[in-house]
C-alpha cells in the first residue's frame, strides 16, 4: 500500500512540473531566472519577442548584454540590491531590440533558493504601450490648456455680440412705434383717397414687419441667453400667406 502510494506521488510530481513549466513559457509577461552574476539560467518565450533574441541566444549569456549601455550601470546596481535584500527590488531598465530601438521596461526581482543556490527570479514589464498613453494623455491636456484662453475668447465675444443685438435692437425699436401711429392715424382720416389709404396700410404693415424682425433680433438675443419665453397662439394661416405675398 505504501507502494502505491509512493508511485502515485511521484506521478504527480512530472505532471506538476510540466505545468508549471507551460505556465512559464507561455506566460504573456516577460520572465527571465537569473544566477548571482545576473546570467540568464532562464527565460520564457516572452522575453524572446520582448528582446528580438533566440532563446538559445539568452540562455547562458549576461543579462546586461540586452541593455541599452547608459542602463548597465543600474542594472548592476539593480543586481546588487537584489542580493542584500529578500524582498522584491524594482528598477526602470531600458533593454535593447534591434527592431524596436530601446524598450523602456519595469524590473521587478526577488532573491529565492533555486536548486540549492541562491537564484534571482525577474519579472521585465514593458512600459511602451503606458507610455504611450501617458504621453498621449499629457499632449491633450496641453492642447486642452492652449485651446482655453481661445474658448474663453471666444465665449466673451458670443456675450458682447448678444449684448450688442440686444441694444441695438431696442434701440431700433424705439423710433417705430411714433412711426406706427402715424401711418394709423393717417390711414383712418376722413377724406382720404383710396389709393392714400392703402399706402398709408402698407406703411403700417411693413412698419409691424420691421417690428417683427427686430423682435426676432432680441429673441435669438434672449436664446443665447437662455432667457426665451414662448408665447403659443393660433393664427389665420391664410392671413399669413398674403402678408408673404405682400
Amino acid at each position: 500500500m505504501r507502494k502505491t502510494r509512493a508511485s502515485a506521488a511521484k506521478g504527480r510530481k512530472p505532471r506538476r512540473d510540466a505545468e508549471y513549466a507551460d505556465l512559464f513559457d507561455f506566460a504573456p509577461v516577460t520572465y527571465a531566472m537569473l544566477d548571482s552574476a545576473g546570467m540568464v539560467l532562464n527565460v520564457n518565450h516572452a522575453a524572446t519577442r520582448l528582446l528580438n533574441v533566440a532563446r538559445k541566444d539568452l540562455i547562458g549569456r549576461p543579462l546586461r548584454a540586452f541593455v541599452s549601455e547608459k542602463d548597465r550601470g543600474e542594472l548592476l546596481d539593480h543586481l546588487r540590491r537584489c542580493r542584500l535584500s529578500s524582498r522584491v527590488v524594482e528598477s526602470e531598465i531600458r533593454f535593447t531590440n534591434e527592431a524596436r530601438g530601446p524598450v523602456i521596461c519595469r524590473v521587478y526581482t526577488k532573491r529565492v533558493s533555486y536548486k540549492g543556490h541562491a537564484a534571482y527570479p525577474t519579472v521585465i514589464v514593458d512600459q511602451t504601450e503606458r507610455l504611450g498613453l501617458d504621453q498621449a494623455r499629457l499632449k491633450a491636456e496641453r492642447h486642452k490648456q492652449a485651446a482655453e484662453p481661445a474658448s474663453q475668447l471666444a465665449r466673451a465675444g458670443n456675450a458682447a455680440k448678444d449684448r450688442f443685438l440686444a441694444a441695438v435692437s431696442h434701440e431700433l425699436r424705439t423710433p417705430l412705434t411714433p412711426a406706427l401711429l402715424a401711418a394709423s392715424q393717417l390711414s383712418s382720416w376722413d377724406g382720404l383717397s383710396e389709393e392714400a389709404r392703402e399706402l398709408a396700410s402698407t406703411v403700417t404693415r411693413n412698419i409691424q414687419f420691421e417690428a417683427h424682425l427686430i423682435d426676432d433680433l432680441l429673441d435669438v438675443a434672449r436664446i443665447n441667453r437662455n432667457r426665451i419665453d414662448l408665447d403659443f397662439d393660433a393664427v389665420d394661416v391664410h392671413e399669413t400667406v398674403r402678408e408673404a405675398v405682400d
